[in-house]
């Protein structure tokens, strides 16, 4: 899974460097789109993590993060995260992530942006989780979101992503339980110049 998380992520990369015009091109001006290369962008959303497949536990996240657009409607994101995740008993564990993350706005009109977003995490939590696997785990996502512009540089967003969290067999499959989910998140997104 991380792999094909990476693989998207240079993927983005690739189609932002190929699809980047060049100073003479007159397709739009940088005015006309809203996340144009050398665009700063601020993050924060507030997700939950319901359970699939054979995953029980329910995750509560936090995030906080900041990005920058190397191309038109590109940008890669660093994310500091929070976690609380609600074990099956009654139990809760406790922890925190930092992710790196691409996000490809493939679809801006007036006030509405449509985006596709992947990346992977690193976790470090207070008890195993999930149950039998370790304190620590690799978190794979993919999905897509929306983004509705409120203000000039202020932007509502929320979406959906898969959601895995595993340690990628560093000790073995027998002491790696996965879990699977689908991350919902609300949140705003600004843009700093």
């Amino acid at each position: 899974m991380i792999r094909i998380t990476l693989t998207l992520l240079l993927l983005i990369t690739a189609t932002a460097l190929a699809a980047d015009p060049k100073e003479d091109d007159l397709r739009l001006d940088k005015a006309s789109i809203p996340f144009h290369k050398g665009t700063v962008v601020a993050h924060s959303w507030l997700s939950f993590v319901p359970p699939i497949r054979y995953s029980d536990d329910y995750i509560t996240k936090a995030t906080i993060g900041a990005g920058y657009c190397f191309a038109d409607n590109h940008s890669l994101n660093i994310n500091a995260h929070g976690m609380v995740i609600d074990q099956e008993g009654g139990e809760a564990a406790q922890g925190s992530e930092l992710s790196i993350m691409g996000r490809y706005h493939f679809f801006n009109r007036e006030k509405l942006t449509v985006y596709f977003d992947g990346g992977v995490g690193y976790t470090w939590l207070d008890s195993p989780q999930p149950k039998g696997g370790t304190t620590y785990n690799f978190n794979p996502l993919v999905g897509f979101g929306a983004g509705y512009q409120l203000r000039e540089n202020l932007w509502l967003i929320g979406g959906a992503r898969y959601f895995h969290m595993s340690n990628a067999r560093q000790h073995g499959g027998e002491k790696n339980p996965g879990y699977d989910g689908v991350e919902c998140y609300l949140g705003v997104l600004i843009t700093l110049n």
